[in-house]
């Protein structure tokens, strides 16, 4: 190989090891950003059912959740309440006075907590095809509970 080849191979392996450097860089600083974004309460998985209130009655509809919630903090976190947020296509249809569900209770650091409810809904004139294209049925959670907040202050005598 002459001088002027040796060169571009140099400079080709030298370009080619920046560009594998930034892309693992890259990707490691996108991991470790999407892991520091999961703080606090978060819904771990969600699974909904659908079906008829009874076999004479099929023009409403019973809506089945079970929601899985995980704590990622570092600190435990009291539940006294959770309300399922319902999607544009079903929330003017619902027949449920109240659908908050009473919890009531402390989720530790890394633990879960898991959540089960129903939702009733007039489904009056609609076919299947349409009852299903009222999806998303609940689009996230309202979530009520207790959070102390100590006050800062000097220690008396110093």
């Amino acid at each position: 190989m002459d001088t002027r080849t040796k060169k571009t191979v140099k400079i080709s392996v030298l370009f080619l090891s920046l560009i594998l450097f930034l892309l693992a860089v890259g990707c490691t600083e996108i991991e470790e950003k999407e892991t520091a974004d999961k703080k606090g309460l978060q819904i771990y998985s969600m699974s909904t059912a659908l079906g008829s209130i009874s076999n004479d009655n099929l023009d409403q509809q019973l809506l089945t959740y079970t929601i899985y919630i995980t704590n990622e903090d570092e600190t435990e976190d009291y539940i006294q309440w959770i309300e399922p947020i319902l999607g544009e296509g079903i929330k003017d249809k619902v027949l449920t006075d109240n659908f908050k569900i009473n919890v009531e209770e402390t989720i530790s650091p890394k633990g879960s907590l898991e959540v089960k409810g129903q939702i009733t809904f007039d489904t009056l004139g609609l076919s299947k095809e349409e009852i299903i294209n009222l999806e998303p049925f609940i689009t996230g959670i309202r979530i009520g509970g207790e959070e102390v907040i100590v006050i800062n202050t000097p220690a008396v005598g110093k």
